[in-house]
């Protein structure tokens, strides 16, 4: 039988804890205390972006848009409309307030009388639905005549919105020390009905003797409407509507195109706000009006000069003279183009977007800010930030029917994101057509000093693309589709070692 010392087996027993309790421990070198640590992964959502090239000709489609550039500049930009596609946007037309006709309007007499003391008359109910007046117009006139020769002293009228449960009326007016015949106008611009009806309320302070007038409420018979719900009308005035502009982003006429005309559509469709419709008698574009055919207005031509739309034109109202409206409503204005649009250079607005080095056409994103929040920071400061295994992760979603190549950049300054202290990538990045495989860039290859950086809490990144012949410096031929879109989702991964 072997025999073993107790006494000596204690001591690698007690060596082999020792040696499991200090490798779960370090020194903190913010402390300098000893403890146990562990790993943590931060992850530093970037803000999401989809960066959609069609800004350049505002139009939701179209069958193709091509750039042709030299070496450094834009010579030629187009975008083209067909039979089977052509280019199409939407323009939102603001509605204006409605003048009305009531007929009879408002009418209403009163023979009134009280003696010395304060005290309430009578109230009056007008008839409205709920709505909201215009901005002008819209007068109640009260007429107060004294029959008795007493001095009415004072007669208060409130402007109540009937059923509203308001704690204040509309608007007030007072007659004051009346003799004979006065009258006072109150006004219900803008004024607003929630709950149907307008009422009147009287009151009375008098000292003088007793007293006897009569009071008469007149007017609304001509009022301006902002918003209403079946209110009958007699007649509608002729509107004016605001000129607006048909624009097609940098571009200022349409021509022709393969041997065909130039062709723009115009139609309006009212918002289902309102059941009154629209009687457009002329349509002009830049002072050209077009031909009215069926449910369009329609211009062709070698060539049609994009501006300004002029309407003029009448509103109908249903059969039953019932009308609903609401000028915060707008109507839509569908604009269809055949043709081809063209340019030869890119306006001064778009060209910190767009530049062309060596013959390829560039595109910056704007910059994304990386989501850091104070507990990120403090856990960043508090630990040690593990460099090999800290990174930026990016996905692009191409959807511009073109291969890019691209350089992604990060950093702390907004305004100066793109500068090569920034680049994280040494060689041009590959963009294939759709969503491309993650993309992972160790930050310590391309910031000096990568905890000084993320701490400081306000960081940025952004992609530069690039369109072109990239074996070429003299100039290229680009053509994109109508879903030209970029889609960037990135996040920052830092790995940070936590002592106690």
């Amino acid at each position: 039988m072997i025999k073993i010392n107790k006494k000596y087996l204690s001591i690698p027993i007690f060596l082999l804890i020792l040696i499991i309790f200090l490798t779960g421990c370090s020194k903190n070198p913010v402390t300098n205390n000893y403890g146990p640590s562990w790993d943590m992964m931060l992850q530093l959502p970037v803000t999401e972006q989809e960066d959609t090239l069609n800004d350049l000709v505002e139009a939701e489609q179209f069958d193709n848009m091509g750039i042709s550039t030299d070496e450094t500049s834009i010579i030629s930009f187009y975008v083209i409309g067909t039979q089977e596609k052509p280019i199409t946007k939407n323009l939102d037309l603001d509605l204006p307030e409605l003048e009305a006709n009531l007929a009879s309007g408002i009418d209403v007499s009163e023979n009134i009388g009280f003696d010395n003391g304060t005290g309430d008359l009578p109230s009056v109910t007008l008839q409205f639905p709920d709505m909201t007046f215009g901005s002008s117009g819209n007068v109640l006139t009260f007429s107060l005549s004294n029959i008795v020769g007493n001095q009415i002293d004072n007669i208060t009228i409130e402007l109540w919105d009937k059923n509203a449960g308001r704690t204040t009326p509309l608007d007030t007016i007072s007659f004051n020390n009346v003799t004979n015949d006065e009258s006072k106008n109150l006004y219900l611009n803008n004024k607003v009905i929630e709950e149907e009806n307008l009422e009147m309320k009287f009151s009375y302070e008098q000292s003088s003797g007793p007293v006897t007038a009569d009071m008469s409420i007149t007017g609304l018979q001509n009022i301006t409407i902002k918003k209403v719900e079946n209110l009958e009308v007699s007649t509608l005035d002729t509107p004016t509507f605001n000129d607006l502009t048909v624009e097609l982003g940098v571009f200022e006429s349409i021509k022709g195109y393969d041997g065909n005309n130039a062709e723009l559509k115009i139609s309006i469709t009212e918002p289902s706000s309102m059941n009154i419709d629209f009687a457009f008698d002329t349509i002009s574009i830049a002072g050209v009006a077009g031909t009215k055919e069926n449910d369009y207005f329609i211009w062709s031509g070698s060539e049609i000069q994009l501006g300004t739309v002029s309407l003029d034109g009448t509103l109908e109202v249903p059969s039953d003279n019932i009308i609903n409206y609401d000028s915060t409503d707008t109507a839509n204005i569908d604009v269809s183009i055949k043709g081809k649009a063209e340019k030869t250079e890119i306006p001064p607005e778009y060209q910190d977007e767009f530049n062309i080095e060596n013959g390829d056409l560039i595109y910056t994103s704007d910059p994304m800010e990386v989501d850091i929040s104070q507990d990120d920071i403090d856990t960043m400061q508090e630990g040690v930030i593990n460099l090999d295994e800290t990174y930026l992760e990016t996905i692009i979603e191409n959807n511009t029917g073109l291969q890019l190549a691209a350089e992604v950049y990060i950093g702390n300054d907004k305004s100066n994101l793109y500068i090569t202290d920034n680049k994280v990538n040494e060689r041009l990045l590959e963009v294939t057509l759709n969503e491309n495989e993650p993309k992972r860039f160790l930050l310590k290859n391309a910031i000096n000093k990568v905890e000084e950086t993320l701490t400081e809490g306000n960081v940025y990144m952004g992609i530069k693309f690039i369109a072109g012949d990239l074996d070429v410096d003299t100039g290229t031929d680009i053509n994109f589709t109508d879903n030209m879109s970029l889609n960037i989702k990135s996040s920052v991964y830092v790995k940070v070692r936590i002592n106690q």
